[in-house]
């Protein structure tokens, strides 16, 4: 289960993260006042996170399947 959802975080990155950035030109057209580069920063700890996220999951994964044993249980 561990690289199905790496492999998610890390289509999460493309949507956040330029060339690609879909969630920014969303975010662009809601609030037309906010120049891309301050959304592109404003995204940076999310980012970061989600690295995070990408690194750790593989060697600990209880980390993707303690909210599904949750619901299981």
């Amino acid at each position: 289960m561990a690289p199905a959802v790496v492999e998610l975080l890390i289509c999460e990155m493309g949507v956040i993260t330029p060339p690609l950035g879909v969630n920014v030109f969303v975010i662009e057209g809601i609030a037309p006042a906010i120049p891309p580069g301050d959304i592109f920063e404003g995204s940076f700890p999310f980012l970061c996170a989600v690295i995070l996220l990408c690194v750790v999951t593989p060697f600990v994964p209880e980390i993707a399947t303690f909210p599904p044993n949750l619901v299981t249980k």
